[in-house]
């Protein structure tokens, strides 16, 4: 066989076994999977996606075909390319380089971190929509990544008649806070010195009102103006009502590069809005508006169009004008206030600012001492509340008077009464007006002849020199009674007519004793003696009468008296009158005895030749004289010829005996039997007193 021959059969069966490939490999081309000993031998082929997903982007053709991906981040924001189908495509800065078989296909998103926005492609792709690229040629993609754009400060402006422009305190960051004064029809706003991070979209970026300081003031506020939903659609109230509930933009910040740098103004939205030429007025607040504080928020954006929100907070509050309360008299008192503000009593808060036109009431109030007299100042007077409106600052004098009471003096008897301080003295009655707490010092001055008693009323005690606290009128008595003189006589022997006078208050006679307590007195001027006095019968069957001679016509005798313990029974103690009609002696005595069946006794003493008690009359309460009980208050008078005998506040008799021209009175003890060695019969005195009535 030639040589020409056997090259053709050659070539025809290597024709052939090329074919037998193609058939066996088309399958797996077809699928997207090869083994891996066949991929050396085909000539061409197609890689999908899904192959390159998969792991397989070693080109099943000449190497030649394979491609590179540039990916580069730009910006001074952040973010990462991703594909969602490629894992292995994940660019997050810098430049990131792919080796990607001829003709796949790649679809690149941009995925800004929270705090960058993606600003768009260059290079391959443009826009800021998915990136999608064949890669049958090297390609490089940029994707620009920049922080939001942010306006981080301006001044606020505010202006009564434009140009002329004043700062708002405060600041972008925290809040502005703006003075209203309601005199004032219009406020204009403004905005000066903004600072972005990049220039503004030019244009007009609206705000609207994000949250005020309480909703239903905030309607009732506008309410009051007519904007309500029910408003005339045609009208200014409509569109109000749209603004005020977040509907509408309530004013625009407008961006102007016409200067040749970025210019700013608060545009007035509903003027804007509704005006027929749409004109730019600068944003008004009327003096009147609801103060508190509110927040705007508005949405700005860039010239590359991305946009972020900016919140302004704005607090609005009314001038202020100050209320001084002076207070005036030698009194004392508080002033307060409603709304709360003004507490002037003993501290300080007598000023306080309030909101312009608030209507502030003024109250006083008084302690005990003082009284209130009235106001003065600011259209104010009388004694009732004083009511303010807050238009300006404004002063209103409050006067305290230290209240005065009386002191009333009335005087029995002869005598003068004097005080210091000066006012009272007088010889009858007098009364002076003191200050509230005013210490009085009262002194008793007896007439000749006379004697201080005590005090009664409002006071009490029997010293001459006595102080009173005026804090309410009072009312005092002195008593100044006539001088008697008090000797006491004791008679030891029933037939023993004469009474022996002693001025010993300690006197023995015949084993009888008075003996007063320590600080206890005899003689007392108007008669009698304080403090109690023990008299003891030691042996003798008999009665002692002690008694103060001369007494006046009309007179009270009285002591409290009790047997004590350990005296024998049937001792008794009681009180002794004599006094003298025209005919005859009289002797009157309560004499409480301790026999059964009868406590107390009135008897009548015969004169001679009888000379003996003759019963008048007898019960059993309520004297209680059994030794060791309680002390009874026994007491008698003498008024005219009317005689009352008592016994612990109850009347045991009285009765009518002659026409008195003189008398004694007194007290007595007895016995019912001569005492034996040791026995004894104690009464004590107590407080015994002779007093003159009228």
């Amino acid at each position: 066989m030639s040589k020409k021959r056997e090259s053709k059969i050659q070539k025809r069966g290597l024709y052939l076994l090329r074919l037998l490939l193609a058939f066996l490999m088309a399958p797996y081309l077809i699928s997207g999977t090869l083994p891996s000993q066949a991929a050396t031998v085909v000539e061409q082929g197609v890689v999908t996606r899904e192959q390159v997903a998969s792991g397989l982007n070693t080109p099943i053709k000449a190497p030649s075909d394979t491609y590179q991906l540039s990916i580069t981040i730009t910006g001074g924001g952040s973010g990462t390319v991703t594909d969602n189908v490629i894992s292995s495509i994940n660019c997050g800065s810098g430049t990131c380089l792919y080796d990607l078989n001829s003709i796949t296909e790649v679809n690149l998103t941009a995925n800004p971190a929270t705090d960058s926005v993606f600003t768009g492609w260059g290079g391959a792709c443009v826009g800021t929509g998915t990136c999608t690229l064949t890669m049958s040629e090297a390609r490089s993609v940029t994707a620009a990544f920049d922080v939001p754009v942010e306006v981080t400060d301006f001044d606020l402006l505010q202006s009564v008649a434009p140009p002329t422009w004043d700062t708002v305190p405060g600041d972008l960051t925290d809040s502005f806070t703006m003075t209203l004064n309601p005199t004032q029809e219009w406020y204009y706003l403004n905005v000066a010195n903004l600072v972005a991070n990049r220039d503004l979209k030019v244009g007009y970026h609206p705000f609207f009102v994000q949250s005020v300081p309480n909703q239903t003031d905030w309607f009732a506020f506008w309410a009051d103006k007519g904007v309500t939903a029910e408003a005339d659609p045609d009208t200014w109230q409509s569109w109000m009502w749209q603004i005020i509930n977040g509907d509408q933009p309530i004013f625009y910040l407008k961006v102007d590069d016409t200067g040749g740098g970025q210019s700013f103004m608060l545009v007035d939205g509903l003027i804007k809005d509704t005006s027929p030429t749409h004109d730019d007025t600068y944003l008004r607040v009327n003096g009147t508006y609801l103060p508190g504080k509110y927040t705007f928020t508005g949405t700005i954006s860039d010239k590359l169009g991305t946009s972020s929100q900016l919140p302004v907070d704005i607090t609005f509050k009314l001038v202020q004008y100050q209320l001084t309360v002076n207070k005036d008299g030698n009194g004392s008192g508080t002033v307060t206030s409603n709304p709360p503000g003004i507490s002037c009593g003993t501290g300080a808060d007598c000023q306080h600012d309030f909101d312009a036109n608030t209507v502030v009431t003024l109250t006083a109030t008084t302690p005990t001492s003082s009284s209130f007299t009235g106001w003065n100042g600011v259209g104010c007077t009388g004694t009732g509340d004083c009511v303010v409106t807050m238009s300006t600052a404004k002063t209103v004098k409050a006067t305290f008077t230290l209240n005065k009471y009386d002191l009333s003096v009335i005087i029995t008897g002869t005598g003068t009464v004097s005080s210091n301080p000066a006012g009272i003295d007088c010889g009858s009655s007098c009364d002076h007006d003191y200050d509230y707490n005013t210490i009085v010092t009262l002194t008793a001055t007896p007439a000749s002849g006379w004697s201080f008693f005590g005090w009664s009323g409002d006071l009490g005690g029997t010293t001459n020199s006595i102080t009173i606290t005026i804090d309410d009128d009072k009312s005092v008595a002195a008593v100044f009674k006539q001088y008697f003189v008090f000797l006491p006589a004791v008679r030891n022997d029933p037939l023993f007519v004469d009474y022996f006078d002693y001025t010993d208050p300690n006197l023995v006679f015949n084993n009888w004793e008075i003996v007063p307590e320590t600080g206890a007195t005899w003689f007392v001027l108007n008669g009698g003696f304080h403090g109690k006095h023990t008299v003891v019968d030691r042996n003798a069957k008999a009665v002692a009468k002690i008694y103060s001679p001369r007494m006046p016509a009309s007179y009270s005798v009285e002591a409290k008296v009790q047997l004590a313990t350990g005296s024998v029974a049937g001792g008794r103690g009681g009180l002794l009158f004599d006094y003298l009609s025209t005919t005859q002696t009289y002797r009157f005595g309560i004499v409480p005895w301790s026999t059964v069946g009868t406590n107390w006794v009135v008897q009548k003493r015969l004169p001679p030749p009888a000379d003996t008690w003759a019963l008048i009359a007898s019960g059993l309460d309520p004297v209680h004289i059994n030794p060791g009980t309680a002390v009874n208050l026994l007491r008698v008078e003498r008024v005219g010829t009317q005689i009352r005998v008592y016994a612990n506040g109850s009347l045991l008799w009285s009765g009518n005996d002659g026409t008195y021209t003189n008398g004694r009175a007194g007290f007595n003890i007895g016995t019912p039997t001569v005492l034996s060695s040791g026995e004894f019969v104690e009464v004590i005195f107590d407080d015994f007193v002779i007093d003159s009535l009228p």
